[in-house]
Parts: structure tokens; sequence; C-alpha cells
């Protein structure tokens, strides 16, 4: 996995719907538009289960649609649909990595502060 961007501003994105493993691709489709693009960071939470548990962690995101995205995930190989419960799974991202995440609908979300603003001693 590719470094973090120095400075990180994770936001949730909407509730889990379904995860799939397939090999060491995960998907995951969400119960509404996730808002996020291909490059973003993505850090899952709250999957439990012998399948299930490797999808956690801070990856890197693949968008497929609009409501899915992909990462790959190490763990063990072959397929396996997470048991959802629909309120532990979890996941967040990074609107500053990549930078072109701020652009998004989700901008109401964050906090921003002009650089030109801040002194800096």
């Amino acid at each position: 996995m590719a470094a973090l961007a120095p400075f990180q501003l994770w936001v949730d994105g909407p509730a889990i719907s379904l995860g799939v493993r397939s090999g060491s691709t995960v998907t995951i489709t969400t119960s509404s538009a996730h808002g996020i693009v291909t490059g973003s960071y993505v850090q899952m939470a709250g999957f439990s289960g012998a399948a299930g548990s490797s999808f956690n962690g801070v990856y890197s995101a693949t968008v497929t649609s609009g409501t899915t995205f992909t990462y790959s995930a190490a763990g063990s190989a072959g397929t396996a649909v997470t048991a959802l419960s629909l309120t532990s799974e979890v996941f967040s991202y990074d609107l500053l990595n990549p930078l072109n995440n701020y652009a998004t609908a989700d901008r109401g979300s964050a906090l921003f502060v002009p650089l030109e603003s801040l002194q800096m001693s």
C-alpha cells in the first residue's frame, strides 16, 4: 500500500449493505452513494468472523459504481460473503487523499481553512 498523505480528514461513509470476497479482492456495496473516487483510502472496520475480519484495515479503493468499490486485502483465497449485521460494519474515507475527493458533494462535511489565513511562527 502506498503511503498516506501527511494530512488526513476521515469522513464516515454510508451504511454497508454487502461485502463479498473473491480471492484477494473485496467488493463493498453501500446502501447509498458513497462519494469516493478511485484511489481514495478507505478504512474498513467492524467486520467479524473468519472471512469478515480480513476485510478490516485501510486500503486504496477502486470505484466500480456509485454504490460499489473494491480493494485488495490479504487473507485466504476463495469466495466469502459476510453476514452483515448492518450496524457494526462501517467505513470511513480520507477526503484529502487523493485531494480531488475534496471537490465531491461531501465537501460540505469538511472543515476548510484557507492556507493564507494561517500564521505560522
